[in-house]
Formats: structure tokens, C-alpha cells, sequence
């Protein structure tokens, strides 16, 4: 385990994690985040776990063997991490342990799973292929228990059987996962939705505009997070708009800039999800060389709760900031990436 340095949750541990850095492979970035985090070298021998979660992120879980290096003390403290240490299980468990997250919990299990394995029961070692790839492809496993020894997996049967498969889609996981198995009473069908309309419905920033108002739909968002969110409205208000910087508490307007075809305008705002269900908050602008001419701005969302999942964001959004609470994995490297 590796006690942390950042500053939001300094002092706390976690086991060894990072991004993976543009050109570099999985099981390279695997060795680097742990040498940088714990001093030791390691040599991945097999995946134990890949997640997959928030429409976009994916988290590679692998095990192996230390090859070299030293285990990093507090005199080598830096910005990656402040020191590593072997750690028994029994003090985590108990909690005798100041955690960043709890979300390593059931990946520190199945590491021991797999350990207290006899040889032949282990499956075999599995590592990424050492090949960069353009597109990324999935192919879901669905499987259904309908009785006990009754389990039924969905496959396509075009062209023979097969499990579906398909390219991530601008990573909305909806797009993703288009197979479905519709139930009617006893009746089951293959239901298929093309690519782009899944995409087409879930992907884009929604705007209904009057001459004076523009209802702008973000979709879901997520409790006590902050987002950065740009679109464009059409309008008749002129090259410059003003605003009142503070005219809304939750919603703040960063920027507007006029577009290259004088249509109307780009905005880029700051959006504070601080409410469950629906969310809905107003902003005026209005033209800077007539203050006859304004436009009504409602920002529409629906956030989602503490534990009720986690939204694809639309294209235009992003999440900058989450408001930690006590006991949360919000600090976890997963769940803030």
C-alpha cells in the first residue's frame, strides 16, 4: 500500500494507481505508477480484474512479482507519494487503516483469491496484447440465471453465432451496449438500436429556443458535483452580451463569444449539481448596445443521488470538481478520474 500525497486526501492509503500516459501501454503504466509510488520495480504477470464504469473510464487491475528496488520511506516522500509499506490485510479489514477509498476493498479480495489458489486452479496468466490499437471494440457478455442450472447467454446469430460486439461509441455506454432482451410476459426478442440514434439522443447538449428563451437540457448529472458545461445558442442580441456575474448561485457564466457566422453565441458556464432530481435554474443576458433586447437561459438537469449510479455526460460537459463528503469514496482513483 502507498500513503498519499495529494492534498485531498493527504496521509490517507491506497493501493499503487494512475492514468495511463498517452503512448504508453497498459502493463508499462502498470510498472511506472508502481515504481513511482512505492519504489519498488515489478514485473505484471497476469490481469485479476477490468472495470468498467461512468461511460468512459476503465480500471485494469493486475498482480505480479517485485523484481527490484527499495521500498520507499517518508525521507523519500514527493509529490507521487509520501511512503509504502506491506500492510497486513487484518489491519484493513478492521479498519485500523485511514483508507483514501474503500473501492479497493473487493480488489485487494479477489488479489487474495487468486493468491490462495492451488496452481492448477488459477487461470492461466492473462496480459494485454503489447499492440496499440486506433478503436476500441466491446464485446458485453450477458449472461441470464433463469433456474438453477438454467443460464442463457445472449448472442447474435447473424452470419452464426457469436456475442455482440461493436466499436465504443464516442464512449457512451448506452451506444455501447445496443443488443437488449425486451420481455413481454413470456415472450423474449432481440431488440437492436442503430449506433447513431443512440447516440443522436444521448450524446448532444438538447436546446428548445424561443426568440426570448432558451430551455438548455444537460441530461444527468451527479450530487455534489461541479461541472463545465459548453454550448451555443442562436440569437439576435448582437456581436457583445452582458451578464450579471452574480445572478445565479449555482450556475455561473465563465464566457460568451460571439460565433464566426454571427449566428448567436457560445457559452461556457460552471454548473454546481447541488440538488437531487430535478434541477432547474435561470440566467438572463441581454445585448450590450440594447438592454431591450435579452434572453432568458434555463438550465435543465436530473441528478442523480448519492449511490444511484453515475451518469454518461453529454458532449460539452465535464466534471472538474466533486464535493468530498466524510466516509466516501468520491477519493477514490476510479471514482475521481
Amino acid at each position: 500500500m502507498m500513503q498519499e500525497a495529494k492534498y485531498s486526501c493527504h496521509g490517507s492509503w491506497y493501493l499503487p494507481a494512475g492514468r495511463v500516459e498517452r503512448g504508453e501501454s497498459l502493463y508499462e503504466a502498470c510498472q511506472r505508477e508502481v515504481e513511482e509510488e512505492t519504489g519498488l520495480k515489478c514485473e505484471p504477470q497476469t490481469l485479476i480484474a477490468v472495470e468498467f464504469g461512468s461511460g468512459c473510464w476503465y480500471r485494469f487491475t493486475f498482480t505480479g512479482r517485485v523484481t527490484g528496488g527499495k521500498l520507499k520511506t517518508l525521507e523519500d516522500k514527493d509529490k507521487e507519494s509520501l511512503q509504502a509499506e506491506w500492510i497486513d490485510y487484518e489491519n484493513i479489514k478492521n479498519k485500523f487503516l485511514q483508507l483514501r477509498a474503500k473501492d479497493v476493498i473487493p480488489l485487494i479480495k479477489i488479489g487474495l483469491h487468486y493468491k490462495a489458489k492451488l496452481p492448477h486452479l488459477k487461470h492461466s496468466p492473462l496480459l494485454p496484447v503489447q499492440q496499440a490499437h486506433k478503436h476500441l471494440i466491446n464485446r458485453p457478455v450477458i449472461v441470464r440465471n433463469l433456474k438453477e442450472s438454467d443460464i442463457q447467454i445472449l448472442v447474435n446469430t447473424e452470419g452464426g453465432d457469436h456475442l455482440p460486439s461493436g466499436y465504443d461509441n464516442n464512449r457512451v455506454f448506452s451506444a455501447i451496449i445496443t443488443p437488449y432482451i425486451a420481455h413481454h410476459h413470456d415472450h423474449h426478442e432481440h431488440v437492436h438500436f442503430a449506433p447513431d440514434q443512440v447516440a443522436a439522443h444521448n450524446l448532444e447538449i438538447q436546446i428548445k429556443q424561443t426568440d426570448r428563451q432558451a430551455d438548455v437540457h444537460l441530461g444527468f448529472l451527479q450530487i455534489h458535483h461541479h461541472y463545465n458545461v459548453t454550448f451555443s445558442i442562436a440569437d439576435n442580441l448582437g456581436h457583445e452580451i452582458s451578464h450579471d456575474p452574480l445572478q445565479n448561485l449555482h450556475v455561473q457564466i465563465e464566457s460568451v463569444m460571439p460565433k464566426e457566422d454571427d449566428s448567436g453565441h457560445e457559452y461556457k458556464l460552471k454548473v454546481h449539481a447541488h440538488k437531487e432530481k430535478l434541477m432547474q435554474e435561470i440566467l438572463q443576458v441581454r445585448s450590450a448596445n440594447d438592454e431591450n433586447q435579452t434572453m432568458k437561459i434555463i438550465i435543465h438537469a436530473r441528478v442523480l443521488g448519492k449511490g444511484k449510479g453515475k451518469p454518461a455526460l453529454k458532449n460539452g460537459i465535464t466534471c472538474y470538481k466533486v464535493d468530498v463528503e466524510e466516509d466516501s469514496d468520491a477519493l477514490s482513483d476510479w471514482q475521481g478520474f
